[in-house]
């Protein structure tokens, strides 16, 4: 093509293309004129349309409050009266309106109507004037005078002629609209020709223009590759850090748990406080960057299954109770007796907030109170509008950083993360959680004196009668003797951790370091249960289950124990055969509940303690 056509015909092209292009340019010029014509009298016609219908609901109202006038006059009964200032106030306020939204056709007749509407309401208001003053008799020679009937015939006949102009208006408007309206259609087919007769000249650079977007998306292509794979190494990096750092948690925090259950001085005791109050903290820690990242990627569910809003709220009340009386702070706990027993929602992100909450709260709070409230907004029979409050009287938040406190990895200053420690990230948490459940959180705060945090969240309505209660902590697990537990998992103080806990409650166990040693070990000998870890040397969890279901065809429960607690881990764990899944750290309660519903035992229950609550006057 290059060779066919001379300079001299590419330059003619060129021309006749850049006076096509200049020609559809003017063409399309005038046509967004009329369309801008038209849009403009698309909002004169909404305009005119609107002041119609104020208009009508003007001669409505003067006439209600004619009548009502009349009424009250000739009956005395105070009902004709109800509502009556209000409708003249309405009727006021609309005339001005209209007046201050006249154009300059529609002013006069606008400022004369106006104006008759003022003059009947001081009308009416002379008439009452008389009527307070027991002159009822003055005041019925008043209305039969005619003056009144004089006025609402006026302003009958007035607004008649403003609603006239109105209409003539809005003809005006739509006659220019279809002339309009035609031009731009006119427009678009010569644009239309214009553009057909260009094209075949603009073949070679449309070719041109087809070849460059194709590498461009390749390019697009590549990166977005480039991308997925960054996000691959991320979400790996995360699952990986999450297993590092939950698996020596899980050793330290449980073996302080048997630690604590063993003959301790009150020295060695405080020590071992500090120790797990310092796992906790870290563990809080990695649960919020875990759940800021689920949060971040989309990936963070909301359950809606039944559980008491009152015995949520006292469960976290006496959680902080300590720690506010161990501050000398008084911690008030309110809940409103209104609130039904039973809701719907999702208590593990309702406690996960009220907890990131009511922690702020104490940690920023030296001296003084702390209120937590809970009152019902909205019931009936089908939900429940509940708001939940945390005021404190801490060191409270600047108005210039109100806003900014929601952001990630934010703290109202940096002496705050100095002083009180922290990510940033828990109130962010909360506010996306609060989100996901349909709710917006909200703070007014004054420095110096204190911060409140609030939100309201809408719940189903629960027949109690439907559910029965749970058994309470103090459960114990039972089991009978010969039940046997293989343990895979290659971090030695975790295998001892959880060998310990089940040897407690009379379970026989085995070892195996890895999923390959698990499977030689399953051909040889029969497990009740199988606690499966998934990150493993030679052959990790998912790949040693499928072997043993697919394999080995054994049906024995696998209870998987990760560090891993990344979004999509437990779906994972179900969909490779597992039947359970526990994260790490792990409580002695949690795994042998597991493993309880898995060997069909008994759970003798410890007693269940009702909640009783005082409620303090609001």
């Amino acid at each position: 093509m290059e060779s066919i056509i001379n300079n001299k015909t590419k330059l003619k092209l060129l021309i006749g293309f850049g006076l096509g292009i200049l020609l559809i340019l003017v063409v399309q010029l005038l046509s967004g004129r009329s369309i801008k014509a038209i849009i403009n009298n698309e909002k004169a016609l909404l305009h005119t349309t609107k002041t119609i219908e104020q208009l009508e609901a003007l001669r409505a109202n003067v006439s209600s409050f004619e009548s009502k006038m009349r009424g009250f006059v000739l009956t005395s009964n105070l009902k004709f009266l109800d509502g009556n200032d209000e409708i003249q106030e309405k009727s006021c306020e609309s005339s001005k309106q209209l007046l201050a939204a006249a154009t300059g056709k529609d002013h006069d007749v606008l400022e004369e109507l106006n104006n008759l509407v003022i003059a009947k309401i001081e009308f009416n208001s002379r008439v009452l004037t008389m009527v307070d003053s027991a002159d009822n008799s003055r005041a019925t020679s008043i209305i039969n005078s005619g003056e009144g009937k004089l006025l609402m015939d006026s302003i009958s006949v007035v607004n008649e002629r403003a609603i006239a102009v109105q209409r003539q208006e809005a003809e005006v408007y739509k006659k220019s609209n279809d002339l309009n309206s035609t031009f731009a259609l006119n427009s678009d087919l010569i644009s239309g020709f214009i553009i057909l007769l260009c094209l075949i000249v603009s073949l070679r650079i449309l070719f041109k223009d087809i070849n460059d977007r194709i590498k461009l998306e390749n390019s697009l292509r590549e990166e977005q590759k480039k991308t997925e794979k960054t996000m691959l190494i991320k979400e790996q990096f995360m699952s990986n850090m999450s297993h590092e750092i939950r698996t020596p948690l899980n050793a330290m925090l449980g073996f302080s748990g048997l630690l604590e259950n063993t003959g301790l001085n009150d020295q060695q005791r405080d020590y071992l406080q500090a120790i797990d109050s310092a796992g906790k903290s870290l563990m809080t820690i990695v649960d919020d960057i875990l759940d800021f990242s689920k949060i971040e990627a989309g990936m963070l569910g909301i359950e809606n299954v039944p559980f008491s809003l009152q015995q949520l709220m006292q469960s976290v009340y006496t959680m902080f109770f300590p720690k506010a009386q161990s501050k000398d702070l008084k911690l008030y706990l309110f809940i409103d007796p209104k609130i039904p027993t039973l809701v719907s929602g999702d208590p593990t992100r309702l406690n996960q907030v009220i907890m990131n909450l009511i922690g702020n709260a104490v940690k920023f709070t030296n001296k003084g109170s702390i209120h937590v409230d809970c009152t019902v907004v909205t019931l009936n029979d089908k939900q429940v509008q509940v708001k939940i409050s945390i005021k404190d009287t801490g060191i409270g938040i600047i108005r210039e950083k109100i806003d900014t406190i929601f952001d990630r990895f934010t703290q109202a200053d940096n002496a705050t993360t100095r002083n009180f420690g922290g990510t940033g990230l828990g109130l962010s948490i909360a506010k996306k959680l609060v989100e996901l459940q349909g709710g917006q959180i909200r703070v007014n705060s004054v420095p110096g004196k204190g911060s409140e945090f609030y939100f309201i969240l809408a719940y189903d309505v629960v027949d109690a009668k439907d559910y029965a209660p749970v058994s309470g902590t103090g459960s114990k697990h039972y089991f009978n003797k010969g039940k046997k537990v293989l343990i895979v998992e290659d971090n030695p103080l975790n295998q001892r951790l959880a060998q310990m806990l089940l040897q407690d409650a009379g379970i026989e166990t085995t070892i195996a370091v890895n999923g390959q040693l698990a499977v030689d070990v399953l051909k040889k000998n029969t497990f009740d249960v199988i606690l499966m870890d998934i990150q493993m040397p030679v052959l990790d969890g998912y790949e040693a289950t499928k072997k043993i279901r697919n394999e080995l065809l054994i049906k024995t429960p696998i209870i998987a124990m990760t560090a891993n607690a990344m979004s999509g881990e437990y779906e994972r764990c179900i969909s490779s055969g597992m039947n359970d899944y526990i994260t790490k750290p792990f409580r002695a309660e949690t795994l042998l509940n597991s493993i309880t519903t898995f060997l069909n035992e008994s759970t003798v229950p410890g007693k269940i303690v009702l909640t009783e609550f005082k409620f303090r006057e609001t």
